[in-house]
């Protein structure tokens, strides 16, 4: 990009990129908008990326996102309870300060 002078385009993707839940959430929204079928790989992905960053909000856009069929998945139910965990421990550390 910033050899095409698209200055502002490189600045836009580099700060998508510091944020790895905002990227997953655009891909799932861009996925959707494409009509591409999620899949079992890539809600494992993002609700990684929102554990890390323990943030409820995002957390429970992708879960809502998930469709019922894939949540019998043994790997969808462990990152979910992974998530929520994480998810406590932002929210407690933040309740000490």
């Amino acid at each position: 990009y910033v050899e095409n002078n698209l200055a502002e385009k490189t600045i836009e993707l580099f700060n998508e990129l510091k944020n790895p839940a905002d990227v997953n959430t655009i891909l799932l929204n861009q996925m959707k908008l494409d009509d591409i079928q999620s899949s079992i790989p890539i809600y494992l992905s993002a609700i990684k990326a929102v554990s890390q960053i323990g943030d409820c909000s995002k957390a429970q856009s992708i879960v809502k996102q998930i469709p019922d069929c894939l949540l019998v998945e043994n790997q969808i139910p462990s990152a979910l309870i992974d998530l929520w965990v994480s998810s406590n421990k932002v929210v407690s550390n933040l309740l000490l300060l």
